[in-house]
């Protein structure tokens, strides 16, 4: 698809990076040097797994549109994760090249010992006259990506999905959205999260531009949206957190459609551009959309994609009339082909149901009187946290494992995720978020650490976890707002955080604030004080005290950091980011 509109509109636009601009042309000409390149000198051909390691940047599209065109499929590497489970990745998909940058793959992975081409070495690639080899062009069976996610049984797993799934989101996307040769994308998305085929191949299948938005200004949306704004970007396809922050907060004058998908959209007003409420596993990529219309208060995830087929189903398997919950069936030509070397797990969630292949979501929905579906919850402990799917078990796989650990559950409350165990003796919290971070990725590492006498059971023997209480934070004397500054802040830390007991000297980031809704904080405080205030300076400054003198001081307060709040790591080569930073899906993610 993309070969075919680089012929046809060779001269427009079809990336941007920063001050740089590619042509159709030139991302054509470059990738299919790459392509010949692998083919020749790695061998690359149909179901061969390539992994892309970067930053953001041009070769979040000019990698994987090389790796397919030569016939293979590429598998991204977050460069932030514990080495180990790269490794892992790595060795699970049996990656022998990995597309990178720098010195990057030694940095990130030490003991990686295959191969590695970086861009420097692409960009010496001299033209030739040889062709792509068309024996070892990919079909619409054959892989196009692979993607890990998390897996209950304490290993990532990969999630195997061919080229038919996105051929169809883009034919979709194109008839859908009326994209034209005069749009132009956000590219916005983690590399590492399967957003970022939204942001990039339904725009360079059409004639359209995808504006690669750098990493530092993703922590900013108001300077984002000034990017936009001047830049003229008209799509959008965002993880819903950060879509909800963004037109809840945020006027914008150039985008004409925005589409969110990841998790439950809160209700909103509706913007004055269209807006998709997106839903879709990655197994599937999206199966369903809901074109919002009005102001939204509902949990509706709306119809299937055309070739998609939904189903909701009991435990027995049968179908249930509108109005009856059940669990969520995905057919059709979107559904993936399974996980990498986990037939065990690929037989339970990837069945024949009616005749046709159909994947088992675990989530439970109910069609409504209108024809749409709505979203009720899960069936499963799999969970959502800021934009990332979770499988609890994963995480408490890895926590037995630990000497002294004899059990432990975990669970999400309040928006946090909170690990309750059983030990035979008292275990170093900081020793314990140290063990699993060695282990899993950083929004994995549960915040809250409690241990119990016992683990509260149910009847037939399995941890109750509606018996798991909210952790309770230590009390400290709360110090009251004084002057206006400090009310109006408050005010708004307390509205933004569905909590008010804590005072003015209160670390924020001990009562819910987190990177995330600190970017919608910093929007607020912008648009009350038309001051400058970035993520950092709240993070920095995570009193409302602090802040009120920062704003006071028209932005100028040196910022100072409650070392106390920091999680201490050994001495090491390598730390891995926040949890925080990692929950902006983003990936840094979120």
């Amino acid at each position: 698809m993309f070969t075919k509109q680089a012929h046809q509109t060779p001269d427009n636009t079809c990336v941007v990076f920063q001050d740089k601009h590619y042509t159709y042309k030139e991302i054509d000409e470059l990738s299919t040097r790459l392509a010949i390149h692998l083919q020749q000198r790695y061998d690359i051909k149909q179901e061969s797994i390539v992994g892309v390691m970067i930053d953001r940047s041009e070769w979040m599209v000019i990698y994987p549109l090389a790796i397919m065109k030569a016939g293979g499929a590429y598998m991204p590497l977050d460069f932030h994760y514990p080495a180990e489970r790269l490794q892992f990745m790595c060795e699970d998909a049996e990656v022998k090249l990995i597309m990178s940058e720098g010195n990057r793959v030694k940095e990130a992975m030490p003991d990686y010992a295959c191969e590695v081409m970086t861009t420097d070495e692409v960009l010496a690639l001299q033209p030739t006259t040889d062709t792509l080899d068309t024996n070892r062009r990919a079909t619409e069976n054959n892989l196009y990506v692979v993607l890990y996610t998390s897996g209950s049984t304490g290993k990532p797993k990969g999630v195997l999905l061919e080229h038919r799934t996105i051929v169809n989101f883009c034919h979709w996307c194109h008839e859908e959205f009326h994209i034209t040769e005069e749009d132009r994308s956000v590219g916005y998305a983690n590399f590492g999260f399967d957003v970022h085929k939204a942001d990039i191949y339904p725009s360079i299948t059409s004639g359209a531009s995808v504006y690669i938005i750098p990493s530092d200004m993703r922590m900013d949306l108001v300077k984002m949206n000034e990017y936009m704004e001047e830049n003229h970007l008209t799509l959008a396809y965002f993880t819903t957190q950060i879509g909800y922050i963004f037109a809840t907060t945020l006027h914008n004058s150039s985008l004409r459609m925005l589409m969110v998908a990841g998790e439950k959209l809160k209700p909103l007003a509706k913007p004055a551009y269209d807006l998709y409420n997106g839903y879709g596993p990655t197994e599937c990529f999206y199966a369903s959309f809901y074109k919002i219309e009005s102001d939204y208060d509902s949990s509706i995830i709306g119809r299937p994609l055309p070739n998609y087929t939904l189903y909701i189903v009991d435990s027995s398997m049968h179908l249930v009339p509108k109005g009856v919950e059940g669990e969520l069936l995905i057919g059709g030509i979107g559904v993936g082909r399974g996980y990498l070397n986990r037939e065990d797990l690929t037989a339970e969630k990837f069945i024949t149901f009616r005749g046709e292949k159909a994947y088992r979501t675990g989530d439970l929905v109910r069609w409504t009187a209108d024809g749409n579906i709505e979203f009720l919850g899960r069936i499963d402990n799999q969970v959502k946290l800021r934009g990332f799917r979770i499988e609890l078990g994963e995480i408490e796989a890895q926590a037995v494992l630990l000497e002294g650990i004899q059990s432990c559950a975990v669970d999400v409350k309040n928006d946090t995720l909170c690990c309750y165990y059983v030990a035979t003796n008292d275990i170093n919290e900081e020793t314990f978020k140290a063990h699993l971070a060695k282990h899993l990725t950083e929004f994995m590492v549960p915040e809250v650490y409690v241990q119990l006498d016992e683990m509260p059971l149910t009847p037939n023997g399995k941890v109750n976890r509606k018996a798991l209480l909210e952790p309770t934070i230590e009390a400290e004397d709360i110090v009251v707002a004084e002057t206006e500054t400090e009310k109006t802040i408050f005010k708004a830390a307390t509205e933004l955080l569905h909590n008010d007991s804590f005072g003015v000297t209160t670390n924020l980031l001990r009562v819910g604030l987190t990177s995330l809704n600190a970017m919608r904080f910093s929007v607020i405080l912008r648009n009350e004080y038309d001051i400058d205030v970035k993520v950092k300076d709240i993070l920095s400054n995570a009193t409302v005290r602090k802040l009120s003198a920062f704003i006071d001081a028209g932005g100028n307060v040196e910022e100072e950091v409650d070392l106390s709040t920091i999680w201490h790591h050994d001495n090491a080569d390598y730390y891995p980011i926040t949890a925080n930073q990692q929950g902006l899906l983003v990936n840094w993610e979120m």
